[in-house]
């Protein structure tokens, strides 16, 4: 006979970010399972899950009698076909279940938590465009200017990043205006009767605004070096919106300037090749270049190096 398998979250309609705790997750999963296949008992569920070697298992995980051990853990999350956030956050939920109250790796793992639920509901809140725009690097940056205090006023943040928009005082002014509105529009920012902006969280601190411009970069870039890896390992997303490439070149720092220069007017064509007209776009898709040195040196004994 035919096994049935596992429905997935997606077709129960399930969020697991809408829970803080894994029992209370797993009881809906179940239940919501029953209902629309009435052969998905817990009974059945259990044999799938444990190889038919412990068919009591989920009912007894269900009534507290039992702790979700490692095994079972990592067999709902194949077997349910999660994501890898989604995933993460129910490892993190079951891992805290196994935890004292005021242990340190509990308040790691709750951290951890948090910053998940945060950042799916941020994905959440935003349409695709806006999405986009705020994965560049100024929107990033406008947010922790405005983290850096309780209230910030407008000529502050202007002030502050002018130096760092390369488009001229008006251009850059506009487009400063234009961050702050799309982070006011989707909750990030709150924009008071005085003028004065001030944050919706105060979850990431600096020391000091020199601290900005470089560490919200480096973030902005393992944020899309996280989202790459996602692709990669998405079995659901098409060859055709999908593309990795990467060599590795002997060159001079000279060249490497040149480089540069050229892969900036690259990210322009590719922005003007993508760009789909007003209404038409139906993917959002991320051009990402990662360009650095390897080593620090080589040494050069202009040899031609023999092929493998």
């Amino acid at each position: 006979m035919r096994k049935i398998p596992l429905l997935n979250l997606k077709e129960l309609n399930l969020d697991i970010f809408n829970y803080k705790e894994a029992l209370d997750f797993l009881k809906d999963y179940f239940n919501k399972s029953k209902a629309m296949n009435r052969k998905l008992s817990n009974r059945y569920c259990s044999t799938i899950l444990t190889d038919g070697e412990f068919p009591t298992y989920v009912s007894k995980i269900l009534r507290g009698e039992r702790l979700i051990n490692e095994q079972f853990l990592y067999d709902f999350i194949e077997k349910t076909q999660m994501d890898m956030e989604s995933a993460r956050y129910f490892e993190l939920l079951v891992r805290i279940a196994r935890l004292k109250d005021n242990s340190k790796k509990r308040k790691e793992f709750e951290k951890e938590l948090r910053e998940l639920r945060m950042a799916k509901e941020l994905t959440y809140t935003m349409d695709h465009l806006t999405a986009a725009s705020i994965c560049s690097w100024l929107h990033l940056v406008v947010r922790e200017i405005a983290l850096l205090s309780d209230s910030v006023d407008l000529r502050t943040i202007q002030k502050s990043l002018l130096p760092f928009v390369l488009a001229g005082e008006k251009d850059g002014k506009r487009m400063i205006l234009g961050c702050i509105a799309d982070l006011i529009k989707v909750g990030i920012l709150i924009e008071k009767e005085d003028g004065a902006i001030e944050p919706q969280d105060k979850h990431i601190t600096f020391k000091d605004r020199d601290d900005i411009i470089s560490k919200i970069i480096k973030e902005a870039h393992f944020e899309v070096l996280r989202q790459a890896i996602k692709a990669l390992e998405e079995p659901r997303v098409r060859k055709d919106e999908r593309d990795y490439y990467s060599v590795v070149i002997a060159t001079t720092p000279e060249q490497c300037v040149a480089f540069q220069k050229w892969l900036k007017e690259a990210h322009k064509k590719a922005k003007k090749i993508l760009d789909a007209p007003n209404g038409e776009a139906t993917l959002l898709v991320n051009f990402a270049s990662q360009f650095f040195p390897v080593t620090t040196s080589i040494e050069n004994n202009n040899e031609v190096p023999k092929k493998l």
